[in-house]
């Protein structure tokens, strides 16, 4: 297996880099749909009446983050701190509700008194984002391995809208059905010609090229124009055999052709070969 996996890693090598290309396209598409979608949580109302000195809620809240420019930085940092305090997200389950801002078909909605506001935290502890292109990559890689990969579908959709769909459509069939079994099937062919290599070797079996295609081999004779004799190239001085491979393709097509209806020149002299009863051509040095 050890052997099979080295063999594979040439061709590994292409299949990776297609995968790689294709996590890089859907990360930039990822970053222009998705950037800072994930960061909407549904925030409980803080108790306007009974403030603390200090905590002027009611200057900022219901204003979204580009609403708030007009703040102080001591209203803005009190702002932030509050936003990020998990205490103060509306949980759903075991989860906090990530809604939608503005509203589409298909997104989630803060329970009233509760607003949907923008704050600093990604889901998962911040490693399911689409806010950078490192992210962007990683949350793609665990969409085409499948691993919980519902979990990142439905808040995406539950933060942009039923519309999205097509794009977890596209990197679902493309990524995970196709690339991912793409990379399983070089392995696996890899392994079955490590399997079969030592078992023709033993029964005698014809050879398989790189294509699984059978190796196969003619003898032939080619003619000497210095001499005038027939020559066959398999053998040499000691006796031995040495074959050598068939052409393949169009060429070796185009060659079995002229050999089937080549006509006879002018120069040879046809005869009938008495043990197979086929024509045979002898060429005489002009």
């Amino acid at each position: 297996m050890v052997n099979s996996l080295l063999k594979s890693l040439k061709n590994l090598s292409d299949v990776m880099l297609l995968t790689l290309f294709f996590l890089a396209v859907f990360a930039i598409i990822g970053l222009q749909l998705f950037m800072g979608q994930l960061k909407y949580r549904c925030i409980r109302k803080p108790d306007l009446e009974s403030e603390e000195p200090g905590k002027e809620h009611h200057l900022w809240w219901g204003k979204n983050t580009t609403e708030t420019f007009e703040l102080t930085d001591d209203v803005k940092g009190m702002r932030r701190e509050f936003l990020n305090d998990q205490d103060n997200w509306i949980p759903d389950a075991d989860d906090p509700i990530i809604c939608a801002l503005p509203r589409s078909p298909g997104t989630r909605q803060c329970p009233e008194p509760s607003k949907c506001l923008q704050t600093d935290i990604n889901p998962n502890d911040g490693y399911t984002s689409f806010d950078n292109f490192g992210f962007a990559m990683l949350t793609c890689a665990q969409l085409i391995t499948l691993d919980f990969w519902e979990d990142v579908y439905g808040k995406v959709l539950g933060s942009s809208g039923a519309y999205y769909i097509v794009y977890f459509l596209f990197i679902i069939f493309f990524g995970s059905f196709y690339l991912i079994n793409l990379v399983l099937a070089v392995v696996a062919i890899s392994y079955e010609q490590e399997v079969l290599s030592p078992q023709e070797e033993k029964s005698g079996l014809p050879n398989l090229d790189d294509d699984g295609d059978e190796c196969s081999f003619v003898e032939e004779d080619e003619y000497d124009p210095v001499d005038g004799e027939n020559h066959d190239q398999n053998h040499h001085g000691d006796g031995e055999l040495t074959k050598r491979p068939e052409q393949r393709g169009f060429f070796g097509a185009l060659r079995s052709c002229c050999c089937c209806f080549n006509e006879p020149l002018a120069n040879s002299a046809l005869g009938v070969d008495p043990e197979n009863g086929t024509m045979a051509i002898t060429m005489s040095p002009t």
